[in-house]
């Protein structure tokens, strides 16, 4: 709900500015399918072992402005709350059953506020304009969840910065709004943890659907 009302008082603060250099403006929302690269060094006991290596679902919502109003590119300054972490399974066990009684799946999950700035090449046509879109991108840690993993999760850094990219296509409905679906991918640089043994990088794929004004 926080997250709601800082989105809606962001857009109200749009509505008072000039309209003069930004085409639009708007919120979108969508899911996030999150994994984490753990990789060993050739030293460590669990080198070649895959850890940590399944995807979890998680949220995206978040609010945009774009700038420059031309015929074929502009520019994109956006604020999302976004989940991110991954996906195990473990086999459970227990004294009376020592080789198994099913699966623990485990979901960590760390909470950013994530910044990107993006490039956006679009092709109008009628009432349609599908479009590229790139830039860096820069995630501030707002919470985490170890479920398990808390000697890693624990230790992770409170920033992470990387390169988003992906493509979208958007639909002329009214003259008052325009409504969109978008896909993209973040690709992180940074080592989010890392020791002699073990570094652990994001990366993630968002679906996600959108309002224009």
């Amino acid at each position: 709900m926080r997250q709601i009302l800082v989105i809606s008082a962001i857009i109200a603060v749009i509505q008072t500015s000039s309209a003069q250099i930004i085409r639009s403006y708007g919120i979108k929302a969508g899911a996030v399918l999150a994994g984490q690269h753990w990789d060993y060094s050739p030293s460590s006991p669990l080198a070649g072992i895959d850890i940590a290596d399944q995807m979890r679902w998680g949220l995206d919502v978040g609010c945009f402005i774009e700038w420059l109003d031309t015929p074929t590119f502009t520019l994109i300054t956006e604020a999302h709350y976004l989940q991110r972490g991954f996906r195990e399974e473990l086999p459970a066990t227990s004294p009376a059953s020592p080789d198994g009684i099913g699966t623990q799946v485990l979901t960590p999950r760390l909470d950013y506020l994530s910044i990107p700035l993006l490039m956006k090449a679009r092709i109008d046509f009628a009432s349609v304009s599908p479009y590229l879109l790139s830039g860096p991108r820069y995630d501030v840690l707002l919470s985490k969840n170890p479920d398990g993993y808390d000697l890693v999760i624990d230790q992770i850094k409170d920033y992470d910065w990387g390169l988003a990219f992906g493509a979208g296509i958007v639909y002329d409905l009214s003259p008052c709004f325009d409504v969109g679906a978008e896909f993209r991918y973040d690709l992180s640089f940074q080592d989010i943890y890392k020791t002699n043994i073990l570094t652990v990088r994001n990366h993630s794929m968002q679906f996600q659907a959108y309002i224009a004004f």
